[in-house]
């Protein structure tokens, strides 16, 4: 899966390292959203994954690899960021909440025999960038 985001031209592959010894902590991949899906526009743009190791978390790294997302998808044109996040992640969704995101759905996905639960959130890149975020 990664090889063919990688592939990609749509995809954006972003890596969060350290500074000494460059170690790879964290990264974000975006994509465009699949026209199929059911909260999804031709002028989405969808962040597929977002990942950092937990002592890495609390110091801005995470906000940052949103904001290098949203800029870009502004620079490329695309009017809405989507993301799906586990919905008993209250944290998570507290987090994007904060970066201007708004819940715009569910989605369900089964993995095995589970079933599980997905908030979909979406930021409305149309609107100007807050001064202050």
């Amino acid at each position: 899966m990664y090889e063919a985001w990688l592939a990609d031209s749509g995809s954006r592959i972003w890596i969060a390292e350290t500074q000494v010894g460059q170690s790879p902590i964290g990264y974000l991949v975006s994509l465009p959203s699949d026209p199929s899906s059911e909260h999804s526009r031709d002028d989405d743009l969808e962040v597929k994954r977002i990942y950092l190791l937990n002592r890495f978390r609390g110091n801005g790294l995470g906000r940052r690899l949103m904001q290098e997302a949203e800029k870009s998808a502004r620079a490329r044109g695309y009017g809405r960021l989507l993301l799906g996040v586990y919905a008993r992640n209250k944290a998570a969704i507290a987090f994007y909440e904060r970066l201007g995101f708004h819940k715009i759905g569910d989605r369900h996905y089964t993995i095995g025999e589970s079933v599980y639960d997905d908030t979909v959130m979406g930021l409305d890149l149309s609107r100007p960038v807050p001064a202050a975020r």
